[in-house]
């Protein structure tokens, strides 16, 4: 995307942008096809050791590798999709702009990366032991593999996800849209809103949603470190200090007598 380019022109190249992001994505999936399975066993070393997954369709084996393969595929990718949008994006950025972008890129991955790291050392043993011992001598745990397949890996993306709360306060602290004033104000209203997150994100088990909300808290507090190190310094000195209830044991001057 240059300057001086029409309409028509900036659409034609989002078009071959895009062509490019997915042609990379189909390649990435056709290559994590191959170790698909390797990537099942990885998946499946968190599941209790008494436990059997079973295939309940004539399909779902096949299935299941399929989308291991996309999902794999996309994040194999991802290097090159982050290229085409930055070759769509970069023309139209400052220079003081595209300093960050480097250095944005690495933390962000870097925080996805922990975070899904966390869910599947920590999480997902916790979670997959926790469900298990439902099970008792007459009532049986059948698992089917697909829904576990869908389980793991919604628990990996959301926990990767969430952890972009940092990165996600750079950007919103640095164009003065959130400043740390406020997040240290409305710390209440941060905690409920990160135990519905973790309800919504997790699936419905409350040991997944009690692990997703206490990295969140903690994520929080750094985050509130990031919007103070990026808020704009002009827009800080003008940004007013919430406003804290009087305390019932301060004497108004008027009652002086």
């Amino acid at each position: 995307m240059a300057e001086g380019m029409t309409l028509l022109e900036h659409l034609e190249e989002l078009r071959w942008r895009l062509f490019y992001a997915l042609g990379a994505i189909a390649i990435g999936a056709v290559l994590c096809w191959f170790i698909s399975e390797e990537m099942l066993s990885a998946l499946l070393t968190p599941v209790p050791k008494d436990l059997t997954l079973q295939m309940l369709k004539p399909t779902e084996g096949f299935i299941v590798r399929l989308k291991l393969a996309i999902t794999g595929g996309f994040f194999l990718a991802l290097p090159a999709v982050i290229y085409q949008i930055w070759k769509f994006v970069a023309p139209g950025l400052l220079e003081s702009e595209k300093k960050y972008v480097i250095p944005v890129l690495i933390a962000g991955g870097g925080f996805f990366l922990a975070g899904s790291t966390f869910a599947y050392v920590v999480v997902m043993p916790f979670a997959l032991d926790f469900l298990h011992s439902f099970a008792t001598e007459s009532i049986q745990d059948v698992w089917a593999i697909g829904e576990y397949i869908n389980f793991a890996t919604r628990l990996l993306l959301a926990f990767g996800v969430i952890f972009e709360l940092p990165v996600v306060t750079f950007f919103l602290a640095k164009m003065g849209i959130l400043s740390p004033q406020v997040m240290r104000a409305q710390r209440g209203m941060a905690v409920v809103i990160i135990f519905i997150t973790g309800a919504l994100l997790t699936p419905p088990d409350i040991i997944s949603q009690c692990l997703m909300a206490i990295p969140l808290l903690g994520l929080y507090e750094i985050s509130i470190f990031v919007a103070q190190w990026s808020y704009p310094k002009s827009r800080e000195i003008d940004q007013p200090e919430p406003d804290t209830p009087a305390s019932p044991w301060t004497e108004s001057p008027n009652s002086q007598s």
